[in-house]
């Protein structure tokens, strides 16, 4: 979690790497961590309801968010504290294969927002296999912030900070992490929106 609110405090030296509307994509090189990934976006929605969705239910994502493959809760150590498996799906046209990720994850519940800190972990039960490349994820993690005056909106960022192994350059794992957060971002979009219009009918 440290490592989040020192992103999250220094959001002024964060470098701009791709837009799409409202949403955007930056990098930050943190000190022993390397460069992360940060994808800031407004939601017209509760910041309860994407705390729901992305936060609370991991092992929904895959049902309509199509970056991920699978996403299963191995165990949950606590009422706040789980440890997921996730695949996530190829990137960049299939040049980037499938990648697998064994994940802890600390949830926090705080008065102007949600918060889900995380990075990799082992666990006997997902032992890394051949039919995928184990990825590793370094501290990372989904902020949900809440909007003082309004709170039927809010501010979503999402810090990756993943390491793919294999032997891929560089710049296209920048490319395709890019890419994939923004894709991320648009089936996030559409799946609040179809929560609200189920909750309005």
């Amino acid at each position: 979690m440290g490592v989040l609110e020192q992103i999250l405090r220094q959001e002024e030296y964060w470098k701009l790497e791709k837009e799409d509307g409202t949403d955007a994509v930056y990098t930050f090189e943190i000190p022993y961590h390397g460069k992360s990934f940060i994808l800031k976006a407004f939601l017209e929605c509760p910041a309860e309801l994407v705390y729901q969705e992305v936060i609370l239910q991991p092992e929904k994502m895959a049902m309509w968010n199509r970056t991920i493959a699978a996403c299963q809760v191995l165990q949950r150590v606590d009422d706040n504290t789980l440890i997921t498996y996730d695949v996530s799906a190829g990137a960049a046209g299939g040049v980037i294969s499938a990648r697998d990720f064994v994940n802890v994850r600390r949830i926090e519940r705080r008065k102007e927002m949600y918060v889900s800190s995380g990075m990799s972990t082992v666990h006997d039960s997902r032992p890394p296999v051949k039919k995928y490349i184990r990825g590793e994820n370094g501290p990372g993690g989904f902020v949900v912030m809440k909007s003082v005056r309004n709170p039927s909106v809010c501010t979503f960022i999402w810090i990756l900070n993943t390491d793919l192994k294999g032997r891929l350059p560089r710049y296209l794992i920048h490319q395709s992490l890019s890419a994939t957060m923004l894709e991320f971002m648009a089936h996030l979009r559409q799946r609040v929106r179809g929560m609200g219009e189920t909750v309005h009918q």
